[in-house]
């Protein structure tokens, strides 16, 4: 699967995704790459 060019350059539009225990994560809709949480996405820096 190809990356989306926004991907390519960073733009990522990112999705909270959970797991079966619970546990909260970040994954991008368009390329599937997972994120950190961070200060530009509602995390401690």
């Amino acid at each position: 699967m190809a990356k989306a060019l926004l991907c390519r350059v960073g733009w990522h539009k990112w999705q909270w995704r959970s797991t079966d225990d619970g546990s909260r994560y970040l994954v991008c809709r368009r390329c599937g790459k997972q994120g950190e949480v961070g200060p530009l996405l509602g995390g401690e820096p």
